[in-house]
């Protein structure tokens, strides 16, 4: 690959540009198309003050958990004046219930993200967009192609693109078991060893295939090698997506990184995050002056 510069883009870089890609903006769509039992189904697994507005990445790592502490009602002592039968298996049920959302929240990502209105793009990334330019987007939207007429051959949509009908590649990047009970305690009640088998094959099944990704595009990751410059814009800078940054990060060992921020608290964020992918050269940017 000839081009110098390496550009990462993600939900950030779109809501820079007012796109309504947050997962306030989802359930919204969710609702207005007659599927808000999919968005209450979600909303299980977090408090009853469940708070809308958070970032997409909040989404995949609730993704991740099942708020099996809700479930425990259902856990009767063997003892119980009122024992049923049911008993063996209500516990059991409300896990699973928990995760009733998910084939379908997967199942209406492209069509609300082919949905979304564009807006117009930032002169000062006009600039910054040129031929020397190799694009990754984190995004499912096409922003890059809509608003600065980059060509689709230069942009490896890591996560899918909902214009393409592709699969879209969501989940979270919790890799370890997580109920507080001994799984390998032999007094354990049996209904919560059943429970929490359920909920490692629901953990692998929601995990975001990010080694199998880097692996299956090991020959593009190799082909980034020259770069020099690397532009993080609008990327989250949080656990599920790092292994994709650090091995570009261990590729470009010489590249000097430029990571986005928006509020003060992402400066201590940027640091740590360049600390844990192997970042030595770097710099933080803002979008708009850039």
């Amino acid at each position: 690959m000839e081009k110098d510069t390496l550009v990462i883009v993600g939900n950030g870089f779109d809501r820079h540009h007012d796109l309504e890609t947050e997962y306030k903006h989802y359930r919204k769509f969710l609702v207005e198309t007659g599927h808000k039992d999919v968005v209450e189904k979600f909303e299980r697994n977090e408090c009853d003050d469940f708070d809308k507005d958070f970032l997409w990445n909040r989404m995949e790592s609730i993704i991740g958990l099942l708020s099996y502490e809700n479930a425990y009602i259902y856990l009767k002592g063997y003892g119980d004046e009122d024992w049923s039968d049911s008993y063996h298996h209500d516990f059991q049920h409300e896990v699973k219930r928990l995760s009733e959302y998910w084939p379908e929240i997967k199942m209406y990502l492209n069509d609300w993200i082919i949905n979304i209105k564009y807006t117009k793009p930032h002169e000062n990334l006009m600039k910054l967009f040129t031929k020397n330019c190799e694009y990754i987007s984190f995004n499912y939207t096409s922003t890059l192609e809509v608003l600065y007429d980059i060509d689709c051959k230069n942009i490896f949509y890591i996560h899918g693109n909902a214009n393409r009908d592709e699969e879209l590649v969501l989940g979270h990047a919790n890799t370890s078991y997580y109920p507080e009970w001994d799984d390998n305690d032999e007094n354990t009640d049996v209904r919560l060893l059943e429970a929490g088998q359920f909920m490692e094959e629901f953990r692998k099944e929601t995990l975001k295939r990010t080694n199998e990704i880097i692996e299956e595009n090991k020959d593009y990751f190799i082909s980034l090698k020259d770069v020099k410059k690397i532009y993080v814009l609008g990327l989250s800078y949080n656990e599920i997506d790092m292994p994709y940054l650090k091995t570009i990060s261990q590729i470009c060992k010489d590249a000097k990184w430029y990571f986005s921020w928006y509020i003060i608290d992402d400066l201590k964020s940027i640091s740590n995050y360049a600390k844990k992918i192997g970042a030595t050269k770097y710099t933080e940017i803002k979008i708009e002056e850039i």
